[in-house]
This record gives C-alpha cells, structure tokens and sequence, in this order.
C-alpha cells in the first residue's frame, strides 16, 4: 500500500500561501454548506411558498444581495447604539 506524502517545495513550503489557501478553502466550505442549509431552513423550517422559495433562488444569483449579506446588514442597523441609551 502506498502512502500519500504531502507535496513538499514550491509553494507548499510558503507559509503565506498555506495561509491563503486554508482561508479560501474553509471560505469555500461555508460557501457550499450555505447554498444547501439556506434552501432547506426555507423549505422545512420556515415552510416558505414557493413564490418565496424561488425568489430566494434568485437573490443569490444577484452580486451582494446573499440572504446572509442582507440579514447581517439588517440587524446591524437595527440595533440601538450605545450612545443613543446614555
């Protein structure tokens, strides 16, 4: 049986591009665990319509229009600041 060896030299012996490429692949990662957990949440969870459920197919076709994106920004200018409480 053969043992796989991890590639050594070139750029696998650069510490930035190990950097790089562990952040790009954990990015990809969520990536796909998104375009799969979001459409099941509508589907099972939220018991969207299918009206709903295809217009949230096609906001994540739009540049900068992610579910994700558009939530995050929502409660970030929802909250109350600090300065407003005193």
């Amino acid at each position: 049986m053969r043992s796989v060896r991890r590639p050594t030299g070139g750029l696998w012996a650069n510490k930035d591009f190990l950097k790089l490429w562990t952040g790009q692949s954990i990015s990809e990662l969520g990536s796909q665990v998104s375009q799969l957990a979001i459409p099941i949440l509508a589907a099972i969870g939220l018991h969207a319509s299918p009206l709903q459920f295809s217009l949230l197919g096609v906001l994540g076709f739009l540049p900068g229009s992610a579910p994700s994106s558009s939530t995050s920004r929502i409660s970030r200018t929802s909250r109350p600041s600090s300065s407003a409480s005193s």
